[in-house]
């Protein structure tokens, strides 16, 4: 997961899906520190997990101006595809760089009919383009054995103008001490 911290971190008017085997939230709330000692970032969460200690730790390693810093970071949360829907239509198509965290989250609802959600997606990745002209957008997602997360991963990646596959890093073993 380390190519996550290769992006580009200037503002390129280009949209980047990246998809992950299986998400490393170290490198995650790196990428977001990165973006966010650069100016202002737009982070849009299709889950519950954000950073928060973390990030405030990172950026405290980077910078004394800690506060200001983090003043910069503007966060909101999608609990359904519909909400995630709104949040993305309404977004001013400003220099702020958006980042999307767990984008197909929302749309693996079973109590929304597939139809409206395939609807909801290509109406989301309508306006995750229309974004892109004006600032980075970066989604991620990862990739998940679930019934249709294919069929979506494909609709999304049609809209994107780049897509990064990244590998799960192999797990390191620990030997323990002797003595």
């Amino acid at each position: 997961m380390n190519a996550l911290l290769n992006l580009p971190v200037h503002p390129s008017h280009r949209l980047t899906l990246v998809v992950a085997q299986q998400y490393e939230r170290e490198n995650i709330t790196e990428l977001i520190a990165t973006l966010c000692l650069h100016g202002p970032l737009y982070v849009l969460a299709g889950s519950d997990w954000l950073p928060g200690y973390g990030l405030t730790r990172l950026i405290r390693h980077r910078t004394p101006e800690v506060r200001q810093t983090l003043e910069r970071v503007h966060i909101a949360r999608a609990f359904t595809c519909y909400q995630l829907l709104d949040l993305i239509a309404n977004l001013r198509p400003d220099g702020e760089p958006l980042l999307i965290l767990d984008f197909l989250n929302t749309f693996l609802n079973d109590d929304i009919p597939l139809p409206v959600r395939f609807r909801v997606l290509r109406q989301c990745c309508g306006h995750l383009q229309r974004l892109a002209f004006r600032k980075l957008v970066i989604v991620l997602v990862q990739e998940l054995k679930t019934e249709n997360c294919e069929a979506f991963l494909s609709i999304l990646a049609q809209s994107a103008d780049e897509v990064l596959q990244i590998e799960a890093e192999p797990k390191r073993v620990c030997q323990p001490a002797l003595f």
